[in-house]
């Protein structure tokens, strides 16, 4: 309870009005700037807000931000179709799956869909860049205790570090479009594999051609051209 008063009072001297003859600071410090909706511009928050809905108007803000990127990232791109029959299921761990839809301009990331079989869970890892899911199929376990079923959506901000697992008797397929790194952690913390798109773009080749597919550059022209 003292820890909570605690931070019920951090948060309200952070928001409050200035005394008279102080500058108003328009953007947090300290432990303000270190929360996952990011630094709070109380100029555009606006004065009368509470310090929560400040909190929840920064973490609403920056997640229209990050799409906006992903979005600007794809524009001016020709338009580009991938077949089922074109990309092969890549195996990239015991009960889980990965189909390359689609390399992000300049490497900055990728879009996919994942498959995890029921019982088997994504080890910790940490996300450089944002990452927006979509749930197509089956139910999944995230680490803050929530079910994610069909038509669910989750936002990651760049450096959440989470784990989940498949859960029901089917397998979770999710739609997902990822930016920056996915780094696989270690108990201590370390990093012990990465993915990013480059390494993506060689998996697909690898996984192409074991099933037989002439594996094409995920990137560039409006209609695939096949590489060997």
């Amino acid at each position: 309870m003292m820890a909570w008063r605690s931070w019920r009072w951090m948060l309200r001297t952070r928001c409050r009005e200035p005394r008279a003859g102080m500058a108003r600071s328009t953007s947090s410090r300290g432990i303000m700037a270190g929360l996952p909706g990011g630094p709070v511009n109380f100029e555009e928050c606006g004065s009368t807000s509470s310090p929560l809905s400040c909190l929840s108007w920064s973490r609403k803000k920056r997640q229209e931000t990050d799409m906006l990127k992903t979005m600007a990232l794809l524009h001016d791109q020709p338009p580009f179709a991938t077949r089922p029959e074109d990309t092969a299921w890549m195996e990239i761990g015991e009960g889980r799956g990965l189909k390359l839809l689609r390399i992000l301009p300049d490497d900055a990331g990728y879009a996919a869909i994942m498959r995890v079989d029921p019982g088997h869970a994504i080890p910790p890892h940490r996300h450089t860049g944002a990452v927006h899911a979509y749930n197509l199929k089956g139910s999944r376990r995230i680490h803050t205790g929530d079910v994610i079923g069909p038509g669910g959506y989750v936002f990651e901000p760049p450096g959440n570090i989470d784990t989940w697992e498949a859960i029901g008797d089917e397998p979770c397929l999710i739609l997902i479009v990822v930016e920056g790194d996915v780094e696989y952690l270690t108990p201590e913390g370390h990093v012990a594999e990465r993915y990013n798109a480059a390494g993506m773009r060689a998996l697909h080749l690898k996984w192409s051609k074991a099933a037989g597919l002439r594996p094409f550059e995920l990137s560039c022209a409006a209609h695939p051209e096949r590489v060997s």
